[in-house]
């Protein structure tokens, strides 16, 4: 532990559960451990906006959001996605604006593959093996205004 000098504390929680290691319920109780949900409020904007808006909806919750955020190279949206199960699930990405283009990317964000959004362009369907991760690279739009995040 020479990188981890000084006073220490560490959070211990007990999960009693019947079943092995693939127990989806595992995973979601270790993350509602590990990072509570804070809530944020923000000024008055001039933004187009409602109040209340996700910005993407997963479905089915067994597949797990990893990573959200705004590209390296542009505005483009990154969503990184991972099975923490054994079977492949099939879900699909529900996006709150249209969607103008759509890839599979590799952790460097590189185009892998185009992905065809479909219901009028807003959701895409996706397919993750267990165990497997996989990263999509989105860019949004909304009459005519082009989604940009901000962090």
């Amino acid at each position: 532990m020479a990188q981890c000098l000084g006073e220490n504390v560490f959070h211990y929680a007990i999960f009693p559960h019947q079943g092995n290691e693939d127990n989806y319920e595992i995973f979601k109780e270790a993350d509602r451990f590990n990072l509570p949900l804070i809530a944020g409020q923000a000024g008055f904007g001039e933004g187009w906006l409602p109040k209340s808006l996700s910005f993407f909806e997963i479905d089915p919750e067994d597949i797990v959001l990893s990573s959200l955020k705004k590209s390296e190279g542009d505005d483009t949206i990154i969503i990184r996605l991972y099975n923490p199960t054994t079977e492949e699930i099939s879900g699909k990405i529900n996006c709150f604006a249209d969607i103008k283009s759509a890839h599979f990317t590799n952790l460097n964000e590189e185009i892998v593959d185009s992905v065809k959004p479909a219901f009028c362009g807003k959701i895409i369907n996706v397919c993750i093996p267990g165990k497997k991760i996989i990263t999509l690279a989105i860019h949004c739009k909304r009459e005519n205004k082009n989604i940009s995040l901000s962090f």
